[in-house]
């Protein structure tokens, strides 16, 4: 009972964390979309000064008379000409790119509508869903953890789910989902004989006044039970060691 109360709160704290969010990262992209419109700024002045000196030299050039010029000193002329060409449209696209920038700026700044929060139903299907896949890839991976730890034990049984957790695979360094979420069912572990062997360690309190709890039995088999709150410790004790195949 209490472990179900702690986690319904953890999810409630994050979900309250989560409706502060959209306002963190519209403040970050602000201050990201003003910086860069200073960096434009700044570039877009060394562009111009760069234009201007060229076209002073170009026209300087050009007021020489062009039959006492050498060769090299036309081409010098045609070079001018044309970098004073491409830091012109070099200038425009960067004037496109600060109209662009406050644009967003603009646009970031504005309040953003509201969310609507998830129902709680959806909420409890949601959870119910990713617990579910979650118990799925455990049971896929469990084999292969047990007899990892009774390689490192002497042939040992863990006595506990959480002995079992260094011995699941990772990804990208991550432990899988659901480690902390799950028990077995008996305190020291699965017993020969056992069917049912994997439960979530707590209660999940639906809207309906019903609770739930996903279980994983030793065929594979992942089920997500509905009951009354006093009625799981009955039913897992019928499907302790029942077959799967009666029920």
């Amino acid at each position: 009972m209490m472990r179900g109360k702690l986690k319904c709160g953890l999810v409630l704290a994050i979900v309250t964390a989560s409706a502060a969010l959209p306002l963190s990262v519209q403040q970050c992209v602000h201050v990201k979309l003003r910086e860069k419109d200073e960096a434009l700024r700044w570039v877009a002045g060394q562009v111009e000064q760069s234009a201007t000196e060229n076209k002073r030299l170009s026209n300087s050039v050009a007021q020489a008379n062009a039959q006492s010029l050498t060769d090299d000193q036309l081409l010098e002329l045609l070079k001018l000409r044309s970098e004073v060409s491409r830091l012109r449209a070099q200038a425009a696209s960067i004037q496109t790119l600060r109209e662009e920038n406050q644009r967003l700026q603009a646009q970031s700044a504005s309040p953003q509508p509201p969310h609507a929060p998830m129902p709680e139903a959806e909420q409890d299907d949601q959870l119910a869903l990713e617990t579910v896949q979650a118990m799925n890839n455990i049971v896929a991976a469990l084999l292969a953890a047990l007899q990892k730890f009774a390689g490192d034990h002497n042939g040992q049984r863990p006595r506990s789910f959480s002995e079992l957790r260094k011995y699941f695979p990772t990804s990208e360094g991550r432990r899988m989902p659901g480690l902390y979420t799950f028990e077995f069912i008996r305190d020291e572990g699965p017993q020969p004989g056992d069917v049912l062997i994997l439960r979530e360690a707590g209660v999940r309190r639906r809207p309906d006044e019903t609770s739930s709890r996903v279980y994983a039995f030793s065929d594979g088999r992942v089920v997500e039970q509905t009951l009354n709150e006093d009625d799981f410790d009955a039913w897992e004790k019928q499907h302790l060691v029942s077959s799967p195949a009666n029920h």
